[in-house]
């Protein structure tokens, strides 16, 4: 969560942009380096909604079994360990190497 925005801005600037800030509707908000990538190139991060915005409303909602949005909770407070105990990658850095 943020190295394609680091790299799209980058390219903006390469062909000659200037590009201070980036919006996007919907921002994961699980990977704390995202922002602070953001930050190192000195762009702005702005966007809409996150996930964590979108769990709050589902729980408010009540349409949605607590244990659903307990997993979800959980996958996003550790995503490399969630995806690890579900057969998935425990470490992301490996994966944008690969």
């Amino acid at each position: 969560d943020g190295g394609s925005k680091v790299n799209f801005c980058k390219a903006l600037r390469d062909a000659g942009a200037k590009v201070d800030h980036c919006f996007v509707l919907f921002y994961y908000d699980i990977f704390p380096q995202g922002r602070e990538m953001m930050k190192e190139i000195g762009v702005g991060l702005h966007y809409l909604t996150t996930w964590w915005d979108v769990l709050k409303v589902a729980k408010a909602s009540g349409h949605f079994e607590p244990k659903v949005l307990d997993e979800v909770e959980s996958f996003l407070n550790e995503p490399a360990k969630w995806s690890a105990a579900h057969g998935g990658i425990s470490d992301f850095n490996q994966a944008k190497q690969g």
